[in-house]
């Protein structure tokens, strides 16, 4: 109905200017609220996407919920795709029960973020085999032959995976923070606390991203944790 109107509009303008000697102005004032509808519709759209980005960062927080029985911030950054999202009670140590109870919660989710768009995914043969082994369930997307840029882990159990930190400080919270170096690349890896809940946070610095985007990431999350406690 109001793409008929829209259209209906134009053609009343172009008669009149064809009719009237005076029809030029009526037309730039036309052409004026066409522009401003136009911008209207743009801003309508981009309040869409971000709606729809929002949705996706409200699932995953609402899995989260579901499975660990927490509320928790999960970043949805506008140039990263989430690849997956598991939960489960982590790997076990070498020379542990490798049996975990099937009743309890599990103790963390670890997410994926990539640059590179949709990730290549595995078979659901290859996932299904994955959680088993890791007991752990893909909650969103699937697991994906790409190396992640950004794993993001929300653990509601202590946790050591970082050894040999310094502790440094953004946005006021205490952070232990590294930077491991591998072969041919280097990932800065952060871990922080918030009461009973736990962050780790691996950031490859790859492809131009630097210490500073890293530190970047970690403070939006500091930031939203701190609003919501």
């Amino acid at each position: 109905m109001k793409r008929l109107l829209f259209i209906s509009m134009i053609a009343f303008v172009l008669i009149l200017a064809a009719c009237q000697d005076d029809a030029a102005e009526e037309t730039d004032e036309t052409e004026e609220d066409v522009e401003e509808t136009e911008e209207e519709s743009e801003g309508t759209e981009g309040e869409s996407e971000e709606g729809s980005e929002s949705a996706e960062q409200n699932e995953l927080e609402q899995e989260l919920q579901n499975h660990m029985n927490v509320d928790a911030y999960i970043p949805d950054p506008d140039d990263l795709t989430v690849g997956v999202a598991t939960v489960g009670n982590g790997f076990p140590d070498e020379g542990e029960n490798e049996e975990t109870s099937p009743d309890g919660d599990p103790t963390e989710m670890n997410v994926t973020y990539l640059r590179s768009g949709e990730p290549d995914a595995v078979s659901d043969e290859e996932q299904a085999d994955w959680e088993e082994m890791a007991q752990s369930e893909v909650v969103y997307g699937s697991l994906h032959q790409d190396r992640e840029d950004i794993l993001l882990s929300v653990l509601t159990e202590p946790h050591d995976y970082i050894q040999d930190a310094q502790v440094i400080e953004l946005n006021d919270q205490e952070v232990d923070f590294m930077i491991h170096e591998a072969e041919d690349f280097e990932v800065a890896i952060f871990g922080t606390s918030f009461n009973d809940l736990h962050y780790i946070v691996e950031y490859y610095l790859v492809d131009g991203e630097t210490e500073e985007d890293a530190k970047a990431f970690m403070e939006d999350i500091i930031e939203n944790m701190q609003e919501e406690a």
